[in-house]
Protein backbone atom coordinates (compact mmCIF):
# COMPACT_ATOMS: atom_id res chain seq x y z
CA UNK A 1 0.00 0.00 0.00
CA UNK A 2 1.04 3.69 -0.60
CA UNK A 3 2.33 6.15 1.93
CA UNK A 4 0.33 8.35 0.52
CA UNK A 5 -3.13 9.08 -0.70
CA UNK A 6 -4.71 11.05 -3.35
CA UNK A 7 -7.67 13.46 -3.65
CA UNK A 8 -9.32 13.27 -7.19
CA UNK A 9 -11.39 16.45 -8.15
CA UNK A 10 -14.80 15.10 -9.81
CA UNK A 11 -14.20 18.18 -12.04
CA UNK A 12 -11.66 17.33 -14.19
CA UNK A 13 -10.37 14.57 -12.62
CA UNK A 14 -6.94 16.25 -11.64
CA UNK A 15 -5.12 15.39 -7.88
CA UNK A 16 -6.91 18.19 -5.50
CA UNK A 17 -4.51 16.73 -2.47
CA UNK A 18 -1.63 14.31 -1.52
CA UNK A 19 -2.07 13.20 1.84
CA UNK A 20 0.28 10.83 3.85
CA UNK A 21 -1.23 8.11 5.63
CA UNK A 22 -1.23 8.41 9.85
CA UNK A 23 0.74 6.35 11.58
CA UNK A 24 -0.95 4.25 14.18
CA UNK A 25 0.76 6.52 16.89
CA UNK A 26 -0.87 9.30 15.01
CA UNK A 27 -4.22 7.65 15.02
CA UNK A 28 -4.22 6.50 18.83
CA UNK A 29 -3.50 10.11 19.61
CA UNK A 30 -6.30 10.96 17.79
CA UNK A 31 -8.94 8.87 19.27
CA UNK A 32 -7.58 9.24 22.73
CA UNK A 33 -8.44 13.20 22.80
CA UNK A 34 -11.23 12.75 20.44
CA UNK A 35 -12.27 10.39 23.64
CA UNK A 36 -11.39 13.31 26.30
CA UNK A 37 -13.27 15.65 23.99
CA UNK A 38 -16.48 14.14 24.07
CA UNK A 39 -16.32 13.18 28.09
CA UNK A 40 -15.92 17.35 27.81
CA UNK A 41 -18.33 18.35 25.52
CA UNK A 42 -20.80 15.62 27.52
CA UNK A 43 -20.48 17.83 30.49
CA UNK A 44 -21.66 20.90 28.97
CA UNK A 45 -24.22 22.21 29.78
CA UNK A 46 -27.00 23.31 26.65
CA UNK A 47 -26.38 26.36 26.84
CA UNK A 48 -22.80 26.59 26.54
CA UNK A 49 -23.06 24.23 23.39
CA UNK A 50 -25.45 26.10 21.61
CA UNK A 51 -23.37 29.14 22.19
CA UNK A 52 -20.54 27.09 20.21
CA UNK A 53 -22.29 25.68 17.64
CA UNK A 54 -23.76 29.39 17.10
CA UNK A 55 -19.40 30.33 16.81
CA UNK A 56 -19.17 27.48 14.48
CA UNK A 57 -21.92 28.57 12.26
CA UNK A 58 -20.30 32.65 12.16
CA UNK A 59 -17.35 31.02 11.34
CA UNK A 60 -18.25 28.77 8.56
CA UNK A 61 -20.32 31.91 7.04
CA UNK A 62 -17.10 34.40 7.51
CA UNK A 63 -15.95 31.56 4.79
CA UNK A 64 -18.26 30.72 2.96
CA UNK A 65 -16.70 31.35 -0.60
CA UNK A 66 -14.02 29.40 0.46
CA UNK A 67 -16.45 26.72 1.38
CA UNK A 68 -18.66 26.87 -2.38
CA UNK A 69 -14.84 26.53 -3.94
CA UNK A 70 -13.71 23.52 -1.79
CA UNK A 71 -17.15 21.71 -2.53
CA UNK A 72 -16.67 22.29 -6.05
CA UNK A 73 -13.74 20.77 -6.04
CA UNK A 74 -14.16 17.68 -3.92
CA UNK A 75 -17.62 16.86 -4.81
CA UNK A 76 -18.15 18.56 -7.70
CA UNK A 77 -20.64 20.83 -7.04
CA UNK A 78 -21.26 24.04 -8.99
CA UNK A 79 -19.65 26.78 -7.16
CA UNK A 80 -22.59 28.47 -7.43
CA UNK A 81 -25.15 25.93 -4.98
CA UNK A 82 -22.25 26.41 -2.54
CA UNK A 83 -22.96 29.45 -0.52
CA UNK A 84 -26.16 28.10 0.16
CA UNK A 85 -24.66 25.12 1.78
CA UNK A 86 -23.51 27.12 4.73
CA UNK A 87 -26.77 28.87 4.81
CA UNK A 88 -28.36 25.15 5.13
CA UNK A 89 -26.24 24.36 7.87
CA UNK A 90 -27.15 27.46 9.95
CA UNK A 91 -30.43 26.63 9.73
CA UNK A 92 -29.98 22.69 10.81
CA UNK A 93 -27.68 23.78 13.35
CA UNK A 94 -30.33 26.61 14.60
CA UNK A 95 -32.86 23.99 14.51
CA UNK A 96 -31.03 21.32 16.28
CA UNK A 97 -30.45 24.09 19.30
CA UNK A 98 -34.20 24.64 19.65
CA UNK A 99 -34.41 21.19 19.60
CA UNK A 100 -31.98 20.43 22.67
CA UNK A 101 -33.60 23.72 24.44
CA UNK A 102 -37.25 22.07 23.87
CA UNK A 103 -35.82 18.42 25.14
CA UNK A 104 -34.38 19.93 27.85
CA UNK A 105 -37.45 21.88 29.39
CA UNK A 106 -39.59 18.75 28.65
CA UNK A 107 -37.59 16.75 30.57
CA UNK A 108 -37.00 19.01 33.65
CA UNK A 109 -40.78 19.64 33.88
CA UNK A 110 -41.98 16.03 33.73
CA UNK A 111 -43.33 16.07 30.49
CA UNK A 112 -42.75 13.53 27.82
CA UNK A 113 -41.20 15.33 24.51
CA UNK A 114 -41.46 13.91 21.11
Amino acid sequence: MSERFEIVSPVDGSVYANLPYADDATVDAAVTRAHAAQRDWSRTDLGTRAERCQAFVRAMERVREGVAAELAWLMGRPVRFGPSEVTRLGERATHTQRMWCGASAASRSGSSWS
